[in-house]
């Protein structure tokens, strides 16, 4: 498995593959529903693309409500990638 992109690489990947338009302004560490104003269904789009980055046929179970921010969405990207190492071994 190739080397995961940096969250900063990461954030670029999802601002762009979402179907929203995400602030110019908005960091790594902005609240996705305070600071960013996104939904259940945003969030959950932006899980997905996570996983699909992630290559995750099995993904580690997770509450989107405990992913608050896109460094909280990164490290779900990692462990998405874990799982899917473990799975493939």
């Amino acid at each position: 498995m190739d080397d995961p992109p940096n969250l900063e690489q990461f954030f670029g990947i999802i601002r762009r593959a979402a179907s929203f338009e995400v602030p110019d302004d908005a960091t790594p560490y902005d609240n996705f529903l305070d600071d960013l104003a996104l939904d259940s269904l945003q969030l959950f789009e932006l899980m997905v693309h996570a996983e699909a980055l992630a290559e995750a046929m099995m993904p580690p179970e997770a509450d989107p409500g405990e992913i608050q921010t896109i460094a909280g969405l990164y490290d779900y990207f990692l462990r998405c990638r874990e799982a899917q190492s473990e799975w493939e071994a």
